[in-house]
């Protein structure tokens, strides 16, 4: 991008998106559903955080990750008390997300697959067992095709742009309010969504990147003509 080659995902927009707690701001900041997220810095926080949300059992997530990575639920106050003092006051971390578990989703959520303000496939993950709650295909979830609705489909393209995106994988989990977002992924995987769906997924990312090199290069001999 510094050298002036065109991209797909800007390099603030990646950034943007690796940074759960930048996303969640973004998102808020739009108007778009979420979960009910907290950034504690500190242990001594826990217990507001927890008051807050209203309910347990809640999520936690480190500041970044992917594939599930970083994600852990936590049943008891005394258990993330303790997941907080290790991680942020003993490995001085910085801050770890509490975010609302969402009981009604099972296990379950809806990837959206989006390029250029488009949304490509949807597949839904099913986690590997009932005791799990991440439904990530790497994870072993199980995925098949998803049928989204109208406000399904009008909040995974908010979200998309809220984040100055043009290819995402937008995360929804179905609950009894409406969807909510739970992640926006800059570097989506194809293999889960593929297999899901049957869609190239991969050629409609390389039909739009190669459309937007066109227009770029036409927009500079222009210039020079």
């Amino acid at each position: 991008q510094l050298s002036g080659i065109p991209v797909v995902n800007d390099h603030i927009s990646v950034i943007r998106a690796k940074n759960k707690v930048r996303t969640m701001q973004v998102l808020n900041r739009n108007g778009i559903p979420t979960p009910k997220t907290y950034v504690a810095r500190s242990s001594e926080y826990i217990e507001d955080v927890v008051d807050r949300i209203g309910s347990l059992p809640v999520i936690i997530k480190t500041l970044s990750g992917s594939h599930g990575a970083g994600v852990s639920i936590v049943e008891t106050r005394n258990g993330l008390r303790s997941i907080a003092e290790m991680i942020i006051d003993n490995m001085k971390s910085g801050s770890l997300i509490v975010q609302e578990y969402v009981k009604e989703s099972k296990g379950k959520d809806i990837r959206v697959f989006i390029v250029g303000g488009k949304i490509i496939a949807a597949m839904q993950r099913i986690a590997s067992r009932r005791d799990e709650f991440r439904s990530n295909f790497k994870l072993g979830g199980k995925v098949r095709i998803a049928e989204l609705t109208a406000k399904e489909k009008r909040i995974a393209l908010a979200a998309t742009e809220a984040c100055g995106l043009e290819m995402a994988g937008v995360d929804l989990l179905r609950t009894k309010d409406g969807p909510k977002v739970l992640e926006v992924n800059a570097n989506p995987g194809l293999e889960g969504i593929t297999q899901a769906t049957g869609i190239d997924v991969a050629g409609a990312i390389i039909r739009y990147t190669a459309a937007k090199g066109k227009r770029e290069l036409n927009k500079r001999k222009k210039k020079m003509a």
